[in-house]
């Protein structure tokens, strides 16, 4: 079951505390759930006080894989929370439940007062995304990791068949699996 880990304040706040807080809160949810056999993850997302891999780890190590577990989200690691492939699957290791797969590219923003540019991101195709997925997939890989990947797909104007369809023939072109043919239902 997904439990969102909380957002981080849009300003200067006390990190132990929260993190404390956090800690505390999903000890309390795994003690729920834990007597039905139901176990937690925390997704690393963007604005969240677990965007990261070593933010998400501050968390799980407190807690039994079997209890607690992550999403690692490759789409929000385009946006925040990136890091070397291998160094996210080092940290979190055996915390990895299962991985987000989707495509974000970072595009033109505005400026500033100060003509300084902000970034912006959008989410694009799986090939498209400024984020490698190779090299993330090598690297769960390398770890012995066998996840399951959620296909996140994003494409503008491309119904919601032909967009699994694409991403799963980019991934496919990666693991050398046979080709998939995915019929939209009958209405």
């Amino acid at each position: 079951m997904r439990v969102s880990a909380p957002a981080y304040p849009s300003g200067p706040f006390d990190y132990e505390a929260l993190l404390k807080r956090t800690i505390d809160r999903y000890a309390h949810v795994v003690s729920l759930a834990k007597p039905f056999n139901v176990k937690l993850v925390i997704e690393t997302h963007a604005a969240g006080i677990a965007s990261s891999p070593g933010l998400a780890w501050n968390i799980v190590r407190h807690f039994e894989p079997a209890d607690v577990g992550v999403i690692l989200d490759l789409p929000n690691f385009a946006i925040e929370g990136n890091l070397v492939p291998h160094v996210a699957v080092a940290v979190l290791g055996k915390w990895i439940d299962h991985v987000h797969v989707g495509g974000v590219r970072r595009a033109t923003g505005s400026y500033d007062a100060h003509g300084f540019r902000r970034m912006v991101t959008q989410t694009c195709p799986l090939a498209e995304s400024d984020l490698h997925i190779p090299a993330w997939l090598d690297a769960i890989a390398a770890a012995g990791q066998r996840l399951t990947l959620v296909i996140e797909g994003y494409s503008d104007g491309i119904a919601g068949a032909a967009r699994l369809k694409n991403a799963v023939e980019s991934l496919r072109r990666l693991t050398n699996a046979p080709a998939v043919t995915i019929n939209p239902p009958e209405r």
